[in-house]
């Protein structure tokens, strides 16, 4: 089911490109289109993909802009291009699996269970220390930062789709208030993978977490390592709860389903710090 449905965005991605649309966008596309296949198992790795001639056929597209998108597919270690053997699907354990065009079309093919699990394995390996780290290395400008995405998570409990951009400022800025350039690019890069989490555990955790996002940022502000790490561990463990009922209960797919893109768009709220509480 799965192969059939990459093949199907293939080719519809192929029929809405025309020669007004820019090169970039048509090179994103056809990468896009190409990724999908050797997800869903079109294009086994240590197999090759089509040669130029038959894909520039299938797709639409000139041998510039296919080229130009195994380029982006080179650069995530999806392929290789060999002379004389063609481009080669690489084995998954070379793919970067941080790279945010990566994970967008991981997202994409629609069983996003046990990704989402492997993505909470990770996070539960580094947020905790960051927010350790935060706590003692934080700047007022960090304080501001996470404050305002805590009011506006506050004041969204029942707009699923700003809840979502303000929970993931939120994490985000706790990788930032580090202070250490190694983390910074953490937030950055999950920002399909937090959204897409985010958006499936949905609206009835909302108002149930706030507590727990609140007592991360107190231990922040209040530069206290060990109850900042603990209170991400906390918080962590309760997502990870209602992540799997809502894996189990199959209610992930319809919400997930609705999401559009990037989310991180700015909301109204409240200025200044509170009090930590």
């Amino acid at each position: 089911m799965a192969r059939k449905q990459a093949i199907g965005k293939t080719k519809r991605i192929a029929r809405r490109e025309h020669k007004g649309a820019p090169s970039e966008k048509r090179t994103l596309q056809i990468a896009r289109a190409i990724g999908l296949r050797i997800l869903a198992g079109d294009y086994q790795p240590g197999s090759t993909i089509p040669v130029e001639p038959e894909l520039c056929r299938e797709l639409g597209v000139s041998r510039t802009v296919l080229r130009e998108a195994i380029q982006l597919l080179t650069a995530n270690g999806m392929v290789t291009a060999r002379v004389k053997v063609g481009t080669a699907i690489n084995p998954r354990a070379q793919w970067n699996f941080l790279d945010p065009a990566l994970l967008d079309w991981l997202l994409a093919m629609g069983d996003i269970g046990p990704f989402l699990m492997k993505l909470s394995e990770f996070r539960h390996a580094l947020e905790p220390a960051a927010a350790s780290l935060a706590a003692v290395n934080a700047t007022f400008e960090d304080f501001e930062r996470l404050h305002h995405a805590y009011e506006d998570m506050a004041a969204s409990t029942d707009n699923l789709e700003a809840w979502v951009a303000a929970d993931f400022r939120f994490h985000q800025a706790i990788y930032l208030a580090t202070r250490n350039e190694f983390f910074w690019p953490v937030g950055r890069l999950l920002e399909p993978a937090l959204i897409a989490g985010f958006r499936v555990i949905g609206s009835a955790h909302n108002q149930q977490c706030l507590p727990e996002h609140r007592a991360v940022r107190d231990a922040i502000i209040a530069r206290v390592p060990h109850r900042a790490y603990q209170a991400v561990v906390d918080l962590m463990r309760t997502s990870d709860s209602d992540l799997m009922q809502m894996l189990a209960s199959g209610k992930e797919k319809p919400e997930f389903a609705k999401r559009k893109g990037k989310v991180g768009s700015k909301s109204p709220r409240a200025g200044g710090i509170a009090k930590a509480s």
